[in-house]
């Protein structure tokens, strides 16, 4: 639970500064709000799929995927990974 409100935390914090930044970056008026709104959206979904427990696949454990889809054989190579002789 405080690894959660940790990382929303820093989330906030981080594209807070984003949303910041592009406001002081004196672009033409459609385009920073567009990106206004782009930042914003990025940042709900990302909230949303922390709150609702969904991990996007770009933050999840790969080793951990690794090991658990891979079966480890004498050879210590995975089953569907080892070459046929």
């Amino acid at each position: 639970m405080i690894d959660l409100l940790v990382s929303l935390l820093i989330l906030i914090i981080v594209f807070g500064l984003i949303y910041w930044v592009i406001t002081l970056i004196p672009l033409p008026a459609p385009f920073a709000q567009i990106a206004q709104v782009v930042i914003a959206v990025i940042l709900l979904i990302i909230l949303l799929s922390m709150i609702i427990g969904i991990t996007p696949p770009v933050g999840r454990n790969l080793k951990s995927v690794w090991i658990e889809e891979c079966s480890v054989v004498t050879s210590n190579r995975c089953k569907h990974h080892t070459m046929k002789s």
